[in-house]
């Protein structure tokens, strides 16, 4: 947490109340309404039954394919669910009204 604050700048003292035990930090605070929730996709069916290399479109360690990212709609993800459902592997996105369905 040092190298942290000393790049960073001081954390709230509410956060210092949660994160710190016997004045020692026991987890990277992070805070409200910023949970890092990424979504996930097998990337060997999207091969297989969309057609689509998401490897390609998100290089590990390099900027996303310009092309294959701006391609990816909400038509595309429509598209894309329907032959993995066609194929017998189902997916979705939740609908809510709780952070985690929103995000």
């Amino acid at each position: 947490m040092a190298a942290l604050i000393k790049e960073n700048g001081k954390v709230s003292e509410s956060v210092e109340y949660v994160a710190k035990q016997k004045g020692h930090w026991i987890a990277v605070p992070a805070t409200v309404g910023s949970p890092t929730l990424p979504p996930c996709a097998r990337i060997d069916l999207f091969k297989e039954h969309v057609g689509l290399d998401l490897t390609k479109m998100y290089p590990a360690g390099a900027l996303p394919d310009k092309e294959l990212a701006d391609n990816w709609t909400w038509d595309a993800f429509l598209s894309a669910a329907e032959k993995c459902f066609k194929a017998g592997y189902p997916f979705g996105m939740p609908l809510g009204t709780t952070n985690d369905s929103v995000n």
